[in-house]
């Protein structure tokens, strides 16, 4: 359940917290409300894409586009978030509601849908041509957070 009271001690336990667009930050996240992205990312030498379902608390992330199996989610299974995973997520997200254009020949397409229950409250689609979230500690990459499960559950 979100404690505006708690999310403020998450935030402060670590420098310059940002938070996410309201609407996307799992910090706010209440019970029975999810937040699915759809990650695609194409580059010169890659093109993957998954699913993330994020509630309060957790993760379950699916590989789309599996090679000989276009279309078809492969479930790569669920992941606890910590508070500081959760609040690099939402430093993520607000770096992707700015302005992420940008001249690297990798193009990431993320798409946020916010759901109340079964009820849609929100997509938004952001794209990222910037190439500068990889390496960035402060935020987690959302194929970052793909392979802690893949490097677990591979092929």
């Amino acid at each position: 359940m979100y404690s505006p009271v708690l999310s403020t001690m998450i935030a402060g336990a670590f420098r310059d917290h940002a938070p996410a667009p309201r609407e996307f930050s799992l910090l706010n996240l209440k019970s029975g409300q999810s937040l699915t992205i759809r990650y695609k990312s194409i580059g010169c030498s890659h093109h993957y894409s998954y699913r993330f379902v994020f509630t309060a608390h957790e993760v379950v992330i699916y590989a789309l586009d599996t090679p000989g199996k276009i279309g078809t989610p492969r479930k790569l299974g669920t992941h606890r978030l910590t508070d500081e995973e959760r609040i690099r997520l939402d430093r993520l997200f607000v770096f992707y509601a700015g302005k992420t254009e940008g001249g690297c020949p990798t193009v990431d397409t993320i798409r946020f849908t916010k759901r109340d229950g079964t009820q849609r409250v929100r997509t938004t689609t952001y794209v990222d041509a910037t190439g500068s979230t990889l390496n960035r500690r402060e935020m987690l990459p959302l194929p970052n957070l793909a392979g802690r499960l893949l490097s677990k559950h591979p092929g």
